[in-house]
């Protein structure tokens, strides 16, 4: 990988094979997307944030 998610359709990727989505334990209000393993994926806020949305609209 060249550098962090940029788009919705990337994380939505990560997430569909079995990747999920985690807030930082400081309290920051940061998200971090890991993959089925648990190893962080370098992604963009607003494209994490736009995955959530979008799986939370259809129920997956």
């Amino acid at each position: 990988m060249s550098g962090p998610l940029t788009r919705t359709e990337q994380v939505l990727k990560v997430l569909k094979a079995g990747g999920f989505v985690r807030a930082k334990r400081d309290e920051s209000g940061i998200l971090r997307l890991l993959d089925a393993d648990g190893r962080e994926v370098p992604a963009w806020q607003n494209a994490i944030k736009a995955a959530q949305r979008i799986r939370a609209a259809v129920g997956a």
